[in-house]
């Protein structure tokens, strides 16, 4: 009874936000194209602000002079502010994105309504995954000009409805900048950049600045683990973290930090009480963002994961290892760079390949996401085989050294 209310509630406010959005607004537009702000819309999560950090020099040569402002998630605006990449970031709340109380769409109208006093001079939507209501909450906001990245929906073939409906959501854009959907999300983004007139620009790594007001862990050395994801499917099962933790202490005899949100916190219990007789740190759920990329910034190797900390390793130079599922390779990791850098040392992503491999936008990874449990391409996974890349990371490193590009 409880899934059927909510569902209703979901649906109610949906209806009431379309006709939000699709209606047109009169009134409280502010009518100065004079504009000195330039708005980039990056509605993810914490990985893709990640990697969007490399784009933002580019946004600074192509609209030189103007202010660069955020709108990103609430909980990625205090990592965002810290960066000092952007002249202003405006926190969007979580909460409304869920749609699952009966305010919700007041409280998203109220959002959007403070929005649409201002008047940008361009505004840039950073997604890549094809969905209609993130191009109606572009919509709405006064600009002179729309742009958006070309995006792709999951799962097989589109019907003539969805075709039409992605129709109608790109004729909102003044310009869509088209890629191949199998490239890097740093390649993607730097295409952009050159088609918007910076022609010499590279797509990098992107740095995050150290933040010296944050504690530092008083370690000589430590690898964080990182055994969370936001989803299911790509988390790989805690019984082989804890296995690696072992192998860690009983080869190596380095401690090791358990990081992550205070939705982990039972992964991490699960962890401890498997491990408890060797020297594990647990600060998951401890931590905000600033103070966990300070962390693994000071960490001699990062093993975690698809997801957003797994970023922030790469944006402060620590040597990661990846635990990635079949979806997307080659989107998120391995890096791929245009300025000559070889990163093979740096970021070692593990796959188990499987004949669905790349199953983004196929209907296999329908199948799969429904089932609401780890994906076969993530738990087939050995331990064994991320014990023997912490074995070529640990025999040939050098303790205290960030990689050779930092």
């Amino acid at each position: 009874m409880k899934k059927i209310i909510i569902m209703v509630i979901k649906l109610f406010n949906y209806m009431l936000l379309l006709m939000y959005y699709v209606i047109p607004k009169k009134g409280n537009r502010v009518l100065n194209e004079q504009s000195n702000d330039v708005l980039l819309v990056s509605l993810s999560g914490l990985g893709d602000l990640v990697i969007f950090l490399d784009s933002i020099r580019g946004y600074r040569h192509v609209y030189e002079g103007k202010n660069i402002v955020l709108l990103t998630r609430l909980a990625n605006r205090e990592f965002a502010c810290a960066t000092g990449y952007f002249d202003e970031v405006i926190g969007f709340p979580d909460h409304i994105l869920r749609l699952d109380r009966y305010n919700s769409y007041a409280k998203e109208i109220s959002f959007i309504e403070e929005l649409r006093k201002r008047f940008f001079y361009a505004v840039v939507y950073y997604g890549f995954g094809k969905t209609v209501r993130g191009d109606l909450f572009v919509k709405v906001f006064n600009a002179k000009t729309k742009i958006k990245f070309a995006t792709y929906r999951i799962g097989g073939n589109r019907s003539f409805i969805t075709k039409a409906i992605d129709s109608w959501s790109d004729s909102w854009f003044d310009k869509i900048a088209v890629a191949d959907k199998e490239e890097m999300h740093l390649i993607r983004a730097a295409k952009l950049i050159r088609e918007l007139g910076y022609e010499d620009f590279k797509a990098d790594i992107p740095h995050i600045p150290m933040i010296e007001s944050v504690d530092k862990l008083d370690l000589s050395e430590y690898i964080v683990i990182f055994p969370g994801s936001s989803q299911e499917g790509t988390r790989w099962q805690w019984e082989k973290f804890a296995q690696v933790m072992q192998y860690i202490n009983s080869k190596f005899n380095i401690p090791c930090v358990l990081l992550g949100s205070d939705s982990e916190a039972f992964l991490a219990e699960k962890i401890c009480n498997f491990v408890k007789h060797i020297d594990v740190i647990n600060l998951v759920g401890t931590t905000s963002i600033i103070e966990l990329s300070e962390i693994i910034r000071g960490a001699s190797l990062f093993i975690g994961n698809d997801t957003g900390p797994a970023h922030i390793a790469a944006g402060t130079g620590t040597k990661s290892i990846i635990i990635m599922g079949g979806v997307t390779p080659g989107q998120h990791f391995p890096y791929c760079v245009e300025t000559g850098k070889d990163l093979r040392s740096f970021q070692m992503p593990i796959y188990h390949k499987m004949d669905c491999f790349g199953c983004y936008s196929s209907e296999q990874f329908k199948h799969c996401n429904k089932k609401n449990e780890i994906y076969e391409c993530v738990s087939s996974i050995s331990v064994e085989t991320v014990c023997e890349k912490i074995d070529e990371v640990l025999h040939n490193a050098v303790k205290g050294n960030r990689h050779e590009y930092y």
